[in-house]
């Protein structure tokens, strides 16, 4: 609630600051679309980040899955090799 409540004093503060605001309504817009550029920057940002985690974490669980398959191939071929080596032809 806490939370929701900041939210909502900060959307009405926001309004009564542009209603209160010395400068023209043009001015105004202007200052406004360049902020909300801004805080999309931001948010490619923090999506390219997220896209690059997500990314690398893929890769690690890859590399982690094929060297435990080539442990059990080297593994199985060591086996076969030793049961093999037991076993003389007469």
């Amino acid at each position: 609630m806490l939370g929701l409540g900041m939210i909502i004093g900060a959307a009405i503060g926001a309004g009564v600051a542009l209603l209160a605001a010395p400068q023209s309504g043009e001015e105004t817009r202007d200052r406004i679309r360049n902020r909300v550029r801004h805080v999309r920057g931001r948010y490619t940002l923090w999506e390219r980040l997220g896209r690059e985690l997500k990314r690398a974490a893929s890769l690690r669980r890859k590399r982690e899955l094929l060297r435990r398959q080539q442990e059990e191939q080297q593994l199985a071929e060591r086996e076969k090799a030793e049961r093999d080596a037991r076993v003389t032809p007469v």
